[in-house]
């Protein structure tokens, strides 16, 4: 039997997140899950924390939403990423009040667009290059050495809303379009602020959200684009909302 969406209620619901000894949450990004569209949403009734500019919009994005959903409503649960590199992600459950929302080192990038992603490092020295771009400046597109050597890490949001693997698969896209185009400068403050605007990142989402994300390439061209060999998985990841199926894009 098919599972049952939830119903969508206009306005509202906003997390409030706590602020830790870090640094406090940016006001929450609010777009469609499906379209990125920023206007006239509704929430989702039942986790509270997804947004749809329709019920057509949250009918197309249920395969993928339900999991968060789900976690959310029933089991009070928030999901995150947990990754050592982009082929073993996989979403993992914390409860809203887990320490570890505000240990975690803000992404520099992520917060300056204003969605809150946070990184804690779990296990060292296995080379997640992916990861290392999340916590690039956003001033210099390099990261702190202390992230230089990162291994397993959790992926996570301060302000406690829920985040998918293929979530992380779209930043993955974004930030090797954006370490290129750091590579190309230096560039003044008005550019940088511009490259990494809510606006800017919202239409790379449009315009890459059916893209299969690969590998970033270094930065100073240490080493080609590599992608991923995943030729003999495409079906399956198809099947399971994976690289080419992802229908929502959740920011």
């Amino acid at each position: 039997m098919k599972d049952a969406e939830p119903a969508v209620e206009g306005g509202g619901g906003e997390s409030s997140g706590s602020s830790g000894e870090r640094k406090r949450a940016p006001p929450v990004l609010k777009i469609c899950a499906m379209c990125c569209k920023a206007d006239d949403l509704m929430l989702c009734s039942a986790c509270q924390s997804a947004y749809f500019c329709s019920r057509e919009c949250q009918k197309k994005a249920w395969q993928l939403h339900k999991v968060p959903c789900k976690a959310l409503s029933v089991k009070n649960k928030i999901s995150c990423v947990q990754m050592s590199d982009p082929s073993n992600a996989r979403e993992v459950y914390l409860d809203a009040d887990d320490a570890l929302f505000d240990r975690a080192s803000p992404c520099p990038v992520m917060w300056q667009i204003g969605i809150p992603l946070c990184l804690i490092q779990l296990e060292s020295g296995q080379n997640n290059q992916w990861c290392t771009y999340f916590m690039a400046s956003e001033k210099t597109g390099f990261a702190p050495l202390e992230f230089q050597d990162l291994g397993k890490v959790l992926l996570l949001r301060r302000d406690r809303l829920p985040i998918t693997r293929d979530q992380i698969y779209q930043l993955g896209d974004y930030f090797g379009s954006l370490m290129d185009w750091f590579g190309d400068g230096p560039y003044t403050k008005e550019e940088l602020q511009k490259r990494m605007s809510t606006s800017n990142f919202l239409r790379f989402l449009r315009d890459h959200k059916d893209a299969k994300p690969s590998m970033p390439k270094k930065r100073g061209g240490e080493h080609e684009h590599e992608d991923e060999d995943e030729d003999e998985d495409e079906d399956e990841d198809e099947e399971e909302g994976g690289y080419t199926n992802r229908l929502g894009l959740g920011w």
